[in-house]
């Protein structure tokens, strides 16, 4: 445990106690629900997370937990509002337990090792809460780890300040180092980064973006700020120095920080928004001098909220079809745009330093990161995918045909004979397709071969129709691959029982089938739709 951020020292934050309305607060505290706005300390106002909850926490500990989160948030100044509100959420299911378990208990004197364990056993079967991405699922290491902590933390606190309440066992004898779950450290596959297939849509779709949110994704890409930091950015944000633009993000008892922005267009664009937020909202219209607010609506004049913006990002996406390399409809999320930033910055071959030094807020670990990201993504891109990719998003509005292209990327890596058979179903489902909406008749029993040559004889790829040698050489060899393809299915794949003499396919394999699938789909369906220009 980590006891110096236990201790709890006095005014580690500084503002919650300087700034409280002791008037509110005191009205305020006596509520089982307490609003931050009715305290008067600051919180996150990017977030709709105005309250706290202690209803769920039975009416003996309720007082218990009020009096911590008081003393932590209000009387030490030790935490912030974010912070406490998750604490009470972290330790509501604690005290399910222990009123399930000891009914007439008051305190926690009594609390001994045995509790623990058990308490262990009753969470770690607990279905997840949260959006409803993670809700009823398994819970996760990280998620028991913070329940751990969470509890810890209370327990270390109310004995340190030798409360009434506190359990008469030293915490080392109720709470071991082993009930901790080892959390695997991340791979680099498990930071999800805005690629340049990604951000080339969004750039080509952009302007269909409202003009305040189009400027945030540009300055978020551009800065590597997490969305909150350039809600709160203000009117001030932009310096020029000698050596040209910057963006400053002000932190609080802190020297701000600054990231040089090189985009003369952004800087422009960011300069005339400025204009157009003093104009519109001059004076005690913009109290904060924030750059960017509300331009329409009910909420007009009001700061834009964090879960607004990835709202409209997301309906954009949907809107404009922008997908990831899967085929998908892409997800944004809190830390892509800052992985982005520091992706490119080490593509640009920014020491680990230098890239450190820009991206304000993270560990020394992430630039190492950022710098493998860097070198393992660029090492892994299969040039064709993004104009497949492309074809099947926005020419080919059949799913059958999507989903099969997503599996086959999606097993190309991991699952060799998978991806073989999926590279065989995809050619297999193009050619239908084609045969369909030529309205050409086709046995369901025809191999690959058989609905290639209808599929040939329908687009005039014939090798035989040809006049130029070249061409006759070319479209021979797409008919071999077509072949080859539907007989390393017939051999390879995971389509038949396997004997033991079977040879066992490799990636190298899975990575041809599906390359060369995907490139005749591409090659196959552009002929097709040229036909009818």
């Amino acid at each position: 445990m980590k006891v110096n951020k236990v201790m709890a020292k006095v005014s580690q934050f500084g503002e919650n106690s300087r700034q409280i309305d002791i008037n509110q607060y005191r009205s305020e505290i006596e509520k089982d629900k307490w609003d931050v706005r009715n305290l008067g300390i600051p919180y996150n106002k990017t977030t709709a997370d105005y309250y706290v909850s202690f209803g769920k926490i039975d009416t003996p500990f309720r007082s218990i937990v009020k009096r911590y989160v008081k003393e932590r948030l209000l009387t030490y100044d030790s935490i912030t509002f974010t912070t406490a509100s998750r604490d009470v959420l972290g330790l509501t299911p604690f005290f399910r337990f222990i009123v399930f378990k000891h009914p007439n208990w008051v305190d926690l004197n009594e609390l001994n090792r045995n509790d623990i364990e058990e308490y262990l056993i009753f969470i770690k079967k607990q279905p997840m809460g949260g959006g409803f991405l993670k809700q009823n699922n398994a819970m996760t290491d990280e998620s028991i780890m913070r329940y751990i902590s969470t509890l810890e933390n209370f327990l270390f606190f109310i004995q340190r300040y030798e409360w009434n309440e506190a359990p008469q066992k030293p915490i080392r004898n109720l709470i071991y180092q082993e009930d901790r779950p080892r959390i695997k450290p991340k791979d680099i596959d498990d930071y999800k980064y805005l690629s340049d297939y990604v951000w080339n849509q969004v750039i080509e779709k952009i302007d269909t973006l409202n003009s305040n949110y189009r400027l945030i994704i540009l300055l978020m890409e551009a800065t590597g700020f997490k969305a909150n930091e350039v809600l709160t950015l203000r009117l001030d944000a932009v310096a020029k120095k000698n050596d040209g633009y910057w963006i400053k993000k002000d932190k609080k008892g802190k020297t701000p920080h600054f990231v040089p922005i090189d985009n003369d267009d952004l800087i422009n664009g960011i300069l005339d928004h400025q204009e157009l937020i003093k104009r519109l909202f001059p004076g005690n219209m913009n109290p904060e001098s924030l750059m960017f607010l509300t331009f329409e609506g009910k909420a007009k004049g009001r700061r834009i909220l964090r879960i607004t913006l990835y709202r409209n990002l997301q309906k954009f996406a949907e809107r404009c079809m922008i997908r990831d390399e899967e085929g998908k409809i892409y997800k944004f999320n809190c830390n892509e745009f800052r992985h982005r930033f520091g992706v490119n910055l080490a593509k640009k071959g920014l020491s680990v330093q230098e890239i450190h030094n820009l991206i304000d807020n993270v560990t020394s670990l992430m630039p190492v990161a950022y710098c493998n990201m860097a070198e393992n993504r660029t090492e892994n891109i299969v040039p064709s995918d993004k104009f497949i990719n492309h074809t099947f998003s926005n020419n080919v509005n059949v799913q059958y045909i999507q989903e099969a292209w997503r599996k086959a990327l999606e097993r190309r890596g991991s699952d060799p004979e998978g991806a073989i058979t999926i590279a065989r179903t995809l050619l297999e489902s193009v050619c239908k397709f084609i045969l369909d909406e030529e309205g050409i008749p086709y046995d369901d029993k025809f191999e690959m071969h058989q609905l290639y040559k209808a599929v040939q004889s329908a687009l005039n790829l014939s090798p035989d129709n040809q006049h130029e040698a070249i061409f006759k050489q070319i479209l021979g060899g797409c008919t071999s691959v077509i072949v080859g393809i539907g007989s390393l299915r017939n051999k390879l794949s995971d389509a038949h029982g396997r004997s033991h003499f079977t040879p066992q396919p490799l990636k190298r394999h899975a990575q041809l089938a599906v390359n060369l699938a995907g490139t005749m789909a591409d090659f196959l369906f552009s002929t097709w739709e040229d036909s009818y220009k």
